[in-house]
């Protein structure tokens, strides 16, 4: 199934790139002026539209075997010359531009000159040339009455309207079926009824993204629609469209959208067209990431209202810990999870889970914690696959299974050996453990068509194999790799090249390192890496990453430091002073935004990313302040055992 679905990408990426220059050469040999052919072949518009516009007979051509490849070829661009009419047709209407009226009728001139080169004047493809005209034009006059009238629009009527404005897309079904000679009239109606719960489907999409443009230009859209009695004059539209999604009238339309998808599926499921269907499922899983999207967005925004925004006025250390401890309490789900960090994969439950259960299971915190822990490790064994991922929608990684190993390990809990010689696969010798394995199965997680070259997340990374190497320490497992890694680490302490791949600062891979070396009782190495980190804090007791100063990365270093706590006393107190005056008075931290998420194949490491929910070369979003808290509760609990007399800084 993978294979099948990763081959229909590939050849939808080499026939875009193949017709896509056919296009481009047709336009350029025509005998038009050259700013006109530059309009009409646009690259930026070709790529910045629906990619598949520009091939869309071959969606459907596996199901008619008699044609000529070159007759295909021909009917892709007169799709497309055909396709660019109807939006300079558009932009006439909607925007009362008379600009592109010649271009609208010079691409629908070539698209009729195309096709009269194929089919003969007696032939019935025009009779069906000239429904799909009147189906369009039918299409623009129910626009145009429901801008003048706003009238309400009924579910049936919408649906014919979604079908009309696709008039071309049908057209090139009707081609093909006129062309072959070949396939059953009833088979012709199904591609066309699969087509049709498609462009509905296409169209619930299309108003989604034009909610703003189209209310403002006073259009017809489903979605403005939908919102019903919460529009109000005296209502913006900014403040619409917010709450188009808070009150849930977008994941209505999605789910409505993936219903008109799973109708279209199923017209043709004993039709042999699996780019149309790849298609399909291609905007059926973006709806899917749209309505996690919107789930993940209203859990941020009621996360943003209900965390504190004021700062502790009691700056000791006792009250700061049970004041973490409750907030870390009282943010747990009744399934167990804590929920933090949100990027393209989602919200994380699963590898945050892992990583604060992990931290609450150490010496330290393990008492106070002991029904959280128990709860969140249910929580795991329930999350397992053949080993733990990012969430319940990803593919598993070493990563988010170090934190589970040390999870158990830490609680006394056996556990799965199969899972555990799953995850010893991720050692790569030389370069340690890598996040992910396996480029395919990465790919189609990311389901993302601009991503093709993986490498660098499947390449071995120190802040993953750090975490290895603590567990592999602790445990005593794997002793053989467990040396390997030793002196891969090794090797990078002495030339200064110990890196974070995850992580804005290699803080994070030297705490893990520290962690391991002072179990080995290597004091020199230990106290190596913390004379690193001491020369680096700032002045007011904080530690910096790139972005400046970072309450996570504090943590982590002040926990390096209490390693040697007598030598670096100062230090500490001074950094444990900055940490309770910035304490909220729930008990949490400021978000630190610490996880990065670099370019899968280009080095980017050194770049300053933005910090977005989406895409690569970004800082992923903490939105429940949970890393960060647990990680100084940790760091304050280490520091009140090791100056057990201070009681208050």
């Amino acid at each position: 199934m993978v294979a099948g679905t990763e081959n229909t990408r590939l050849w939808n990426k080499d026939i875009a790139s193949y017709s896509k220059e056919k296009f481009i050469s047709y336009v350029a040999n025509l005998p038009i002026e050259d700013s006109f052919k530059k309009i009409i072949a646009d690259d930026e518009f070709i790529e910045g539209n629906p990619i598949f516009y520009i091939y869309y007979p071959r969606l459907f051509s596996s199901a008619f075997n008699k044609l000529e490849a070159k007759d295909i070829e021909l009917l892709c661009i007169a799709g497309y010359l055909y396709y660019r009419s109807t939006l300079f047709l558009d932009n006439i209407i909607d925007k009362n531009s008379k600009k592109g009226l010649f271009l609208a009728l010079l691409c629908q001139e070539e698209a009729t000159k195309i096709m009269a080169s194929i089919f003969d004047l007696d032939s019935g493809y025009w009779n069906l040339w000239n429904l799909r005209r009147q189906e369009y034009l039918k299409a623009i006059q129910i626009e145009k009455e429901l801008f003048e009238t706003r009238a309400n629009i009924s579910l049936q009527k919408y649906h014919e309207l979604a079908d009309f404005k696709a008039a071309f897309g049908k057209s090139a079904i009707d081609a093909l079926f006129v062309a072959s000679g070949e396939i059953k009239e009833k088979d012709f109606k199904k591609l066309l009824k699969s087509h049709s719960y498609f462009s509905v489907a296409f169209q619930i999409n299309d108003d989604v993204l034009d909610f703003k443009e189209d209310f403002k230009n006073g259009q017809f859209n489903l979605a403005v629609k939908e919102m019903g009695k919460s529009i109000s004059e005296s209502t913006s539209v900014d403040e619409l469209n917010k709450l188009f999604y808070i009150r849930g009238h977008a994941k209505k339309l999605f789910t409505g959208a993936i219903e008109y998808l799973d109708k279209a599926i199923l017209e043709v499921k004993n039709i042999e067209v699996p780019q149309w269907i790849f298609e399909i499922n291609m905007l059926k899983r973006k709806f899917h990431s749209s309505i996690v999207e919107i789930d993940n967005y209203l859990k941020r925004l009621n996360r943003e209202i209900t965390l504190s925004d004021k700062k502790n006025s009691e700056q000791n250390i006792n009250a700061g810990i049970y004041s973490a401890i409750d907030f870390l309490r009282n943010s747990q789900n009744e399934d167990g999870s804590w929920e933090e960090y949100v990027n393209q994969g989602g919200i994380s439950d699963i590898w945050s889970t892992a990583y604060i259960t992990s931290k609450l299971s150490e010496k330290n915190l393990a008492d106070a914690f002991e029904p959280e822990v128990l709860k969140a490790i249910s929580f795991l064994k329930d999350s397992k696959q053949n080993i733990w991922g990012y969430n319940s929608t990803w593919i598993g990684d070493a990563d988010t299974t170090n934190f589970v190993l040390l999870s158990f390990f830490l609680k006394g809990l056996p556990f799965d050996d199969s899972a555990l010689n799953e995850w010893i696969k991720f050692f790569k010798n030389d370069q340690g453990f890598s996040t992910y394995k396996s480029p395919n199965l990465l790919k189609k997680s990311l389901a993302d068509e601009k991503i093709s070259n993986v490498t660098r997340w499947i390449s071995g990374h120190q802040c993953v194999s750090a975490v290895s190497f603590y567990y592999l320490t602790i445990s005593e497992k794997f002793p053989l790799e467990h040396s390997k890694l030793n002196n891969f680490f090794n090797r990078h302490l002495r030339n200064d090249s110990v890196k974070s791949f995850w992580w804005t600062s290699n803080i994070y891979t030297l705490y893990y390192l520290c962690k391991s070396y002072s179990l080995l009782k290597k004091t020199s190495v230990v106290n190596k890496i913390a004379n690193k980190i001491a020369d680096i804090q700032n002045e007011d007791g904080s530690f910096s990453d790139k972005y400046g100063p970072n309450f996570f990365i504090t943590a982590l270093a002040l926990e390096i430091l209490i390693h040697n706590c007598k030598k670096f006393e100062n230090h500490l107190h001074k950094g444990i002073n900055f940490l309770l005056k910035n304490q909220y008075s729930d008990g949490s931290w400021e978000n630190s935004n610490s996880l990065q998420i670099p370019d899968p194949a280009e080095k980017d490491n050194d770049k300053y990313f933005p910090i977005s929910t989406h895409g690569t070369s970004v800082r992923a979003r903490e939105f429940n302040r949970l890393f960060t808290t647990v990680s100084i509760l940790g760091t304050l609990t280490s520091y009140e055992k090791a100056f057990a007399n201070t009681a208050n800084i």
